[in-house]
């Protein structure tokens, strides 16, 4: 399955299994605006989040979201590290 980015919302359907995400990843917070956004299809949020972060070559974001574009599901995270689980700082 392969993940995607896309400057708009496609117009033709992702391949099976996979929903488009719009993503925003916040580097500090709190910050008004996030530092990078984007959509992206992807099988799940977190990987949507994963690979917004590898692409722009940032390790560790203060907050991120992804809410999917047919309003099935609004994610939501914080400390959020690529490359495995680490302890997290929300609500601190």
């Amino acid at each position: 399955m392969q993940i995607q980015r896309c400057d708009r919302v496609p117009e033709r359907e992702c391949g099976e299994g996979q929903t488009v995400f719009d993503v925003a990843l916040w580097r500090w917070w709190p910050s008004l605006f996030p530092a990078y956004t984007a959509y992206v299809a992807a099988p799940n949020a977190f990987s949507a989040v994963t690979f917004l972060m590898r692409i722009h070559g940032v390790q560790r974001v203060a907050r991120a979201a992804a809410d999917a574009v047919d309003g099935s599901l609004r994610y939501r995270a914080c400390g959020v590290m690529c490359g495995g689980m680490h302890d997290s700082t929300c609500g601190s």
